[in-house]
């Protein structure tokens, strides 16, 4: 949840816009939208135009041939023939699924560190969101029950925890039982592979 908060904070999937990490500065020649993604040998594109055409997309905002191409193939759509696939609500959350399930090994990793910059540049590649993942990761941990470790509490200003008997309206019945569960019990289920 903290890595979709990051990359598409409306909680919907959506496409990366122009900017000065994608696209060269007005008045540069063949300038176009995505240019500087062109020709990007670690994200797979191998021609004027796949810049825009493999953007980032989705809740985890996947980028680059290479990843549309494996993580395409991984939950079987073509991504290759149709990239917009990617802003389709149940194919953009099985993209975020396998794509974490890929690098899980290392996230969990960086995790057990607390070291939530590492696990976001695993994602992100960078430190893009940063802020906002900590966030959403730590009020994540805290209304789960999991104990914060003051790392992470120093960095971030912590919302108050919500008694489980007031969980929001709209909050799904598993997460409401999940919530009344004892904490070591909701621990071990959220870091258990489904």
């Amino acid at each position: 949840m903290a890595t979709i908060r990051a990359e598409s904070a409306a909680f919907r999937p959506v496409d990366e816009g122009v900017s000065k990490y994608n696209t060269s500065p007005v008045g540069t020649a063949g300038r176009h939208a995505f240019d500087l993604y062109d020709f990007r040998s670690e994200l797979g594109n191998v021609d004027v135009g796949d810049g825009a055409l493999y953007k980032g997309r989705g809740f985890i905002q996947l980028t680059g041939r290479a990843n549309y191409e494996k993580v395409g193939a991984q939950i079987g759509v073509d991504l290759i023939a149709d990239p917009n696939q990617a802003n389709e609500p149940v194919t953009a959350a099985a993209i975020l699924a396998q794509f974490l399930k890929n690098k899980e090994a290392v996230i969990r990793q960086a995790l057990k560190k607390n070291d939530l910059g590492h696990a976001r540049k695993l994602v992100n590649g960078g430190c893009h969101g940063l802020t906002e993942f900590r966030s959403a990761f730590v009020a994540g941990r805290r209304y789960l029950g999991i104990v914060i470790p003051p790392k992470a509490r120093a960095k971030v200003k912590i919302a108050p925890k919500l008694n489980p008997g007031t969980a929001a309206p709209h909050a799904a019945p598993a997460a409401k039982a999940a919530a009344k569960a004892p904490a070591t019990q909701r621990a071990a289920s959220v870091l258990r592979p489904q």
